[in-house]
């Protein structure tokens, strides 16, 4: 089954800038269209994220550079051939919002559907995983499947934007309770 792996980075936490990646798998299509969306689960209003990114970028799968076109306020083209792709774009946080996000010196608190384009058409049929690359230290809590440390799994687009991520300095705390651990 194809898969679409996304990747946030924080390598400069203090300019909150979130490095975001796509690998997006080969398919039928000469093109790639990416959407970031205007909603999100569980808001009633229509958000422009998109205007957040910064540096659209995508290459084959063998490093050469793509053509990008934008489509829409939120919908990037990548003219791919239907070979797949891997898209790159830094997006600014720095509203402490629960539709918004933030990155600082301090912590992350982001919400996927917020940050990674959906490969158009492929919302809900596609899995999706997701590594995150913190500073030193940094853990993740979310919802998602974890596969690793900081790496996750989604049954799809749909999943992934469900479950927020907070990344920081935060302690672990565990408790039972009627014999279930949490």
């Amino acid at each position: 089954m194809p898969t679409v792996h996304y990747a946030f980075e924080f390598l400069h936490p203090h300019t909150h800038l979130v490095g975001v990646g796509i690998d997006v798998p080969a398919h039928a299509g000469d093109y790639t269209d990416l959407t970031l969306p205007a909603w999100l689960p569980g808001a009633y209003k229509i958000f422009d994220n998109a205007r957040n990114i910064r540096n659209f970028r995508a290459e084959t799968p063998d490093g050469t550079a793509l053509r990008v076109e934008r489509m829409t306020w939120q919908t990037w083209r990548v003219h791919d051939r239907g070979e797949g792709c891997s898209v790159a774009y830094e997006a600014f946080w720095n509203k402490p919002e629960i539709h918004q996000g933030q990155l600082n010196a301090h912590h992350a608190f982001l919400n996927p559907g917020t940050l990674a384009c959906f490969v158009v058409g492929h919302q809900e049929d596609w899995p999706c995983t997701l590594e995150v690359d913190a500073p030193l230290g940094w853990r993740v809590a979310t919802g998602l499947e974890a596969t690793g440390e900081s790496t996750f799994a989604a049954a799809n687009y749909e999943e992934l934007i469900d479950c927020p991520l907070e990344v920081g300095l935060h302690e672990l705390a565990t408790f039972s309770q009627d014999g279930v651990d949490y």
